[in-house]
């Protein structure tokens, strides 16, 4: 008999995790150990969460901030692009 997928939706808490690790230099599939998730989770988590940060010498660099992710989220839900 074929194992029983459990699907989840990711926490505040996984996601500050998330950031942390990042932050740390782990890799998305040790990520996604950690947190119990498939590593396409990850992917798509950080694909959502993806924003361009300006340091103060003017150089640009992808980061990830949960708070993107939560903002989009809630914003998808008002607009109802869910249903």
């Amino acid at each position: 008999m074929a194992k029983r997928r459990r699907f989840r939706h990711l926490s505040w808490n996984d996601r500050l995790r998330i950031e942390a690790f990042l932050k740390c230099g782990k890799s998305v599939q040790e990520i996604a150990d950690e947190i119990g998730v498939h590593r396409n989770t990850i992917y798509n988590e950080l694909k959502r969460g993806r924003y361009t940060h300006r340091n103060s010498d003017w150089t640009e660099e992808e980061r990830y901030s949960p708070d993107t992710v939560s903002y989009t989220h809630l914003r998808a839900h008002e607009t109802g692009a869910y249903l």
